[in-house]
């Protein structure tokens, strides 16, 4: 975990199971997207399935599941 991963959530979320993008991967990420002239670059499969995910399901249900994840 980076030091940000860990001071806000530690080990108690699974949604940072797996491999990590560290800073320097994410910011190289958002350069190429930039220079591709992309207006909206999410990074990595996991952030895009959630991104899609939260435009389907109503708000209530996401900020039930945000305040679950928070309240850990």
């Amino acid at each position: 975990l980076s030091e940000f991963q860990h001071v806000a959530f530690g080990e108690k979320i699974g949604a940072f199971s797996g491999a990590i993008p560290d800073s320097v991967e994410v910011a190289r990420f958002g350069y190429q997207s930039m220079k591709k002239k992309k207006v909206i670059a999410v990074h990595g499969i996991k952030n895009r399935m959630l991104l899609f995910f939260a435009r389907m399901l109503p708000r209530s249900y996401i900020r039930t599941i945000v305040e679950k994840i928070n309240t850990n």
